[in-house]
């Protein structure tokens, strides 16, 4: 498993990508988009020899995903030149981009006043949290330039308290405001800000939240939480210029939020593990991971019927191991990518895929970041550090066997 990667120096607090575009929150203070298709084809001019698969790996990794390129890659021989190209490219050559080279081409959106806890991007809009509260941008793709210009709005407050993390989908944006509890509003407002209410609040601690198909998991601690159950219908409110600025499409919209509340330690009744050894957890789609005190790493199920209550399934499935030889690691962050996940530690930042493990950043980290909400950048990670952004290309022949085989 090699993940192809390559860095941008500069000087940044955190960043996204987004719709075609990076966002870079510098530290001098500076909020800052450029268009990502310019880097990668600067990148390709620097590096002329691996020119296909940079571009194969950075802005078309969703190809993998067709049923063409399935076809094609059926063939070992096929295969196998280009697992081996990857690999040689992952292994031998340091791929970099000085922010100087592109600072030229950057485009401002304002400035930041104190520093960001979170950044979310959701419905073409860019939310910015702070111990201020959270700013919102609307980035407004003029879609009649050949290039979809941004013509972004400056920033507007839409939340007073302090927030320390965002999420937002189905036409809901959710704001996890420490121990003043889990705020959430509607997303998709037409040529205004969202505006958050204080009566749209579930009391107690939210420090971060997870989605699980489109209810909530609102974390409490690093090891505890509660389930709140949403209640959704079918939609056509969701804007297709969110489709075309590379956002997957939602069918479904929120209705009406936490209409029942599940707790953790009901949810874990019939599971295989101690609730009480739970170092940290997290979750993706209908899957829970649990880091263990002993350093394992176990994921299990969620199980879901309209007339039961919410509960994990009695089966567990171990992952590679966490512990250091030095003790267990305790995980600050996680993200999911298809198949697995990534790990955010004080030193070092961690791929887990398809049962094998592989260390991404060797150094501590502003953020991790991963975007399973896009069409273009699901096999991207993104890892924001004290002088530079790099972009890790997950291995997708680590997975195309297991996920995407052809019927025999």
């Amino acid at each position: 498993m090699n993940t192809l990667n390559f860095t941008i120096k500069a000087k940044t607090v955190d960043s996204y990508l987004y719709g075609g575009y990076l966002f870079l929150l510098m530290e001098d203070g500076r909020i800052l988009y450029v268009s990502y298709h310019r880097m990668i084809h600067m990148l390709c001019a620097k590096y002329p020899q691996f020119e296909r698969l940079i571009k194969l790996a950075f802005l078309h990794n969703e190809y993998f995903k067709s049923k063409s390129v399935q076809l094609i890659l059926g063939i070992e021989e096929l295969k196998n030149a280009v697992k081996d190209l990857w690999n040689k490219a992952a292994k031998e050559v340091v791929f970099e981009v000085d922010f100087n080279d592109i600072e030229e081409y950057c485009h401002s959106m304002g400035t930041w006043n104190s520093l960001p806890l979170d950044v979310y991007m959701y419905d073409l809009r860019m939310y910015i949290a702070s111990k201020e509260g959270v700013m919102e941008s609307r980035l407004n793709p003029d879609f009649n330039d050949k290039y979809y210009r941004l013509r972004p709005t400056r920033f507007e407050k839409c939340f007073d308290s302090k927030v320390v993390s965002l999420s937002a989908r189905a036409g809901k944006v959710v704001l996890s405001a420490d121990r003043e509890g889990l705020f959430y509003a509607d997303a998709l407002v037409e040529n205004q800000r969202v505006r958050v209410s204080d009566n749209s609040n579930v009391p107690g601690r939210s420090l971060r939240t997870g989605w699980s198909d489109f209810d909530v998991i609102n974390y409490e601690s690093a090891r505890q939480f509660r389930y709140l159950a949403n209640e959704t219908a079918n939609t056509d409110r969701l804007s297709s210029d969110r489709f075309r600025f590379g956002d997957k499409i939602e069918r479904k919209e929120i209705t009406s939020f936490a209409t029942a509340t599940f707790e953790m330690a009901d949810m874990m009744e019939h599971a295989s593990i101690d609730k009480e050894q739970i170092r940290f957890c997290f979750n993706s789609k209908g899957r829970s991971f649990f880091v263990m005190n002993d350093g394992s790493f176990v994921n299990i199920k969620i199980k879901k019927t309209d007339d039961a209550p919410i509960k994990y399934s009695s089966v567990s499935r171990q992952l590679p191991q966490l512990g250091n030889s030095g003790g267990v690691a305790s995980p600050l962050k996680a993200a999911i990518v298809p198949n697995g996940c990534v790990v955010e530690f004080f030193d070092k930042v961690v791929l887990y895929q398809s049962g094998e493990a592989q260390v991404l950043e060797h150094n501590p980290v502003y953020s991790i970041r991963t975007y399973m909400g896009s069409r273009n950048y699901t096999d991207i990670v993104t890892v924001t550090k004290e002088d530079a952004v790099s972009f890790h290309s997950v291995d997708v022949f680590n997975t195309i066997n297991s996920t995407r085989m052809f019927p025999v």
